[in-house]
Formats: C-alpha cells, structure tokens, sequence
C-alpha cells in the first residue's frame, strides 16, 4: 500500500463552556474532527478533562481532543 499523502496528528483545543453548552452539544460541534464513534468521543473528552460525569459548567474550560488533518483547525 502506498502513502496517501494524508498526515493525521492529535491536538487539543479548549472550549469556554457557555450558557446552556452540554458535553453532547460541544462533542457534536467537535465530532467531525474526531476520528472515531460519538460515544468515543464524548468518553474521551471526559477522560481528557478527568470527568467522571457528564456534568460541566458555564463559564469553565474543556479540552477537547482532534485530529488536525492540515495545519488549520476548525472552530464551529
């Protein structure tokens, strides 16, 4: 097999939690930057802010874990 030229290389951003933001909501924002199932992501971004819950709060901060396929990342 050859090498498709395609580079995937993990990266972080970090979210402000804002007024009525979910885990769900801000994974689902994020999902297609995330190679993997949803559940996967929402249980990684848990793991990466050592959440044991789903429960975040406004006004906070999370990590939210992606794969950058070019050096542009994406904010929705």
């Amino acid at each position: 097999m050859g090498n498709t030229g395609s580079q995937k290389k993990m990266s972080y951003v970090s979210v402000t939690i804002q007024q009525n933001d979910s885990l769900w909501s801000i994974a689902k924002k994020y999902k297609n930057q995330y190679d993997g199932s949803f559940n996967d992501f929402l249980e990684e971004i848990k793991r990466c802010n050592g959440l044991s819950s789903d429960t975040i709060y406004a006004g906070n901060h999370i990590i939210v874990p992606v794969v950058i396929h070019s050096e542009k990342i994406e904010h929705p």
